[in-house]
């Protein structure tokens, strides 16, 4: 595992194991025991969480339920029928990166093309010498 990758965890995870998910366990708890680095970000989320555990927790107000459920309400819901990028399933976002791919090949080949006249000509490298013997032969040099 990477440092970037543990930080990553970290932040999304804190420092208690039991929210890791397995496969990331034990790659982080390898890092951790090599890496002054991965060490200092672990002990600051140690930190953080032993703070958090401390605070007391509210129930939320009803203002605050009525706030989330309103906005929920508001929120435009995602059907099959609208196209979302990365969405696994989703033939046309499918159709449109195959066209996009499609396209840069074209154009790639386009630009290619294009600048075939402006290359330089093939140059014949002819040797001199061979030449010049041939000339003084002949001509009875």
């Amino acid at each position: 595992m990477r440092h970037e990758e543990f930080v990553l965890l970290v932040d999304r995870y804190g420092s208690n194991w039991h929210r890791w998910p397995p496969r990331d366990r034990h790659a982080a708890q390898a890092l951790l025991s090599r890496s002054a680095e991965a060490q200092t970000v672990w002990e600051e989320a140690r930190r953080l969480d032993e703070i958090l555990n401390r605070m007391p927790v509210e129930p939320a107000s009803d203002a605050l339920r009525a706030s989330i459920l309103s906005r929920i309400e508001r929120t435009p819901q995602l059907t099959r029928d609208v196209p979302v990028a990365g969405r696994a399933g989703s033939f046309r976002g499918e159709l449109a990166r195959v066209a996009a791919l499609a396209g840069v090949f074209v154009l790639g080949l386009a630009v290619g093309w294009s600048d075939a006249p402006f290359m330089p000509k093939p140059v014949v490298q002819v040797d001199v010498s061979d030449f010049l013997d041939h000339a003084a032969l002949t001509e009875g040099w």
